[in-house]
Order: C-alpha cells, then sequence, then structure tokens
C-alpha cells in the first residue's frame, strides 16, 4: 500500500490538473499519466485485499493443521484497516483512470 500511496502522490505533485466536480477543484491525472493510477489501482485494493485473504486462510489451515497453532488476530486486524485504506485509496486512483478513459471514448 505504501507503493501506492507514493504512486498517488507522484501523480498528484506531478501529472494533475485541477478538474471541478459538484463545485470543488479536484486534481485529477491528466490523460498521458494514467499508467501511474492503474498500476495504483492494481497495487492498493487488489493485493491488499489478497494478503488479507491469504492471511484468513493461513490461520485456519494453522489451526487445523495443529492444535498448538497460535492464532495472531493482530495480523488480521492491521490487514483488516489497510483494506479499507486501499479500498479509500483506490478509490482515488479510479476516479483518475475516469479522465483519460472518458477522453479516449469521446465523452467528455
Amino acid at each position: 500500500m505504501g507503493v501506492s500511496l507514493a504512486l498517488a502522490v507522484a501523480v498528484l505533485l506531478t501529472a494533475s490538473a485541477t478538474v471541478n466536480i459538484l463545485g470543488i477543484g479536484v486534481p485529477l491525472v491528466t490523460a498521458d499519466a494514467w499508467p501511474l493510477s492503474f498500476a495504483g489501482y492494481l497495487l492498493t485494493p487488489v493485493v491488499v485485499i489478497g494478503c488479507y485473504g491469504w492471511n484468513a486462510i493461513g490461520q485456519r489451515d494453522g489451526l487445523r493443521r495443529n492444535r498448538n497453532f497460535v492464532l495472531r488476530p493482530g495480523y488480521s486486524n492491521a490487514l483488516a484497516w489497510a483494506a479499507g485504506a486501499g479500498i479509500l485509496l483506490g478509490a482515488w486512483h479510479v476516479l483518475n483512470l475516469s479522465v483519460p478513459l472518458s477522453e479516449w471514448l469521446g465523452l467528455s
């Protein structure tokens, strides 16, 4: 998620232009820098939610195979919070992808 946040900051600082959405100025990516937002979208919600699922499956398998296995609910809680933050950050990347996509489809 740190890489995705770094990509979001890079897009914000180098490749964004202000667009008015409902009277509020929002910095969105320019049409030529869409790969940064696409990479950020793939890294944030997809990878973090995948890690959360992998953790849940791993802990269940560990408990099933070994009675002395120690559950780590802190890992699950941290990944759940990271997944929530990843969805919010991913939503910003999706909003950024909507600008070049609408230009490509001729809707803007």
